[in-house]
């Protein structure tokens, strides 16, 4: 076993006579059942780590999901912007068929954000989830033990002296899961998210009408459906700061989305050339 893993190790040790398995912490499922008999400490153990893998696999879901909303948005962002391809469209009597496709990619891109960023559904992986599970300091302690070196290293700092790896490891941590937890209340709060949050429940996801003198009409507010690109590219730019900290902080990955967004926005420029 991994001599990273420091919560496991205090309560399962190589020598117990009834480890039945190769035991990985970070694949649970290996070593759930090892004991005949397990103590409260181990399944505390046990359970700790499992909760890791799941916001670790959750992390991974988001920063998945995220860019495919990208792939999306860069498909649809030329529809409202580039008049050259909008004139050939109407010149070419494809008007029907344009405004189906631009209506889907909008209201696919709005359901997708919310989705990510405030689904509170047990299974579905979300922003708001695994920040709130950061908040728990035990998590928090096994996320440092897991992430960071164990060897008594320390780097030259440049204005002089030095400072631990682990050190400098933990501050990066520290500060990233700070940013984390201050967003917590943006997308909590957030009137631009909260309204696409509306148009997912009342409109794209399900479809509540109400009745009115002229017949049943949708519920919700007009005004909810008045959609701003420009709403989009400021959430979708929040959004990569946020799953770039999570990625940090969760999966200890360093994450640039810089290289994959130019190829996306390369294959979208492909896609729309007559």
């Amino acid at each position: 076993m991994s001599e990273h893993f420091g919560l496991v190790e205090h309560y399962i040790s190589r020598s117990d006579p009834k480890v039945r398995t190769t035991m990985n912490p970070l694949k649970p499922g290996i070593w759930a059942t090892y004991c005949h008999t397990p103590t409260p400490e181990k399944r505390k153990g046990y359970f700790l780590i499992n909760r890791i893998e799941k916001w670790q696999e959750h992390t991974r879901h988001i920063r998945t999901n995220y860019l495919v909303l990208v792939k999306k948005y860069e498909i649809f962002q030329p529809m409202i912007s580039d008049g050259t391809l909008i004139n050939y469209i109407k010149e070419k009597n494809k008007a029907n068929g344009f405004q189906v496709i631009l209506n889907t990619l909008l209201f696919s891109c709005v359901q997708d954000i919310v989705n990510i960023l405030r689904d509170d559904s047990d299974q579905t992986p979300s922003v708001i989830k695994v920040i709130k599970a950061l908040k728990e300091d035990t998590l928090m302690s096994e996320l440092k033990s897991i992430h960071f070196s164990h060897e008594d290293r320390r780097i030259l700092q440049p204005g002089g002296g030095a400072k631990p790896l682990r050190g400098i490891q933990e501050e990066k941590f520290d500060k990233k899961h700070k940013e984390l937890l201050n967003e917590l209340r943006w997308i909590e709060k957030d009137e631009i998210i909260e309204r696409f949050r509306r148009i997912r429940n009342q409109v794209v996801a399900h479809q509540d009408l109400k009745k009115t003198k002229t017949g049943y009409i949708y519920k919700i507010d007009a005004y909810d459906l008045l959609i701003k690109p420009a709403d989009i590219s400021y959430i979708l730019e929040k959004m990569e700061k946020i799953i770039i900290n999570l990625c940090f902080v969760v999966r200890n990955e360093s994450v640039n989305f810089n290289q994959i967004k130019k190829a996306i926005k390369s294959a979208s420029k492909t896609f729309w050339e007559r």
